[in-house]
């Protein structure tokens, strides 16, 4: 399992204080944290794209987990891909 490098820890803990200031609730923000943490572990520091976004949906349904628990990974990902400015890169 890959650590998160110190410049995605920095923005991580950003991420984590803009969704408690849209009031998420404390449970939402620690499975959004957990969902982006395991995208980062995923993606192995390699480039920000669309296609390592859809490799890794594809690598969750390809271990099994549900279609709704893939979705809602996906949610969380798409919202700290929105907090990056990175919209070009969200999939459904």
């Amino acid at each position: 399992m890959a650590v998160a490098t110190p410049e995605e820890c920095h923005i991580l803990s950003s991420y984590r204080e803009s969704l408690l200031l849209e009031e998420k609730s404390p449970i939402t923000v620690q499975k959004y944290k957990h969902d982006v943490t395991a995208f980062l572990e995923y993606s192995q520091s390699r480039p920000l794209t669309k296609e390592l976004v859809m490799e890794w949906k594809q690598a969750l349904q390809d271990e099994g987990c549900a279609l709704r628990t893939v979705n809602s990974m996906l949610e969380s990902l798409n919202s700290w891909l929105r907090f990056l400015h990175r919209e070009d890169c969200c999939t459904k």
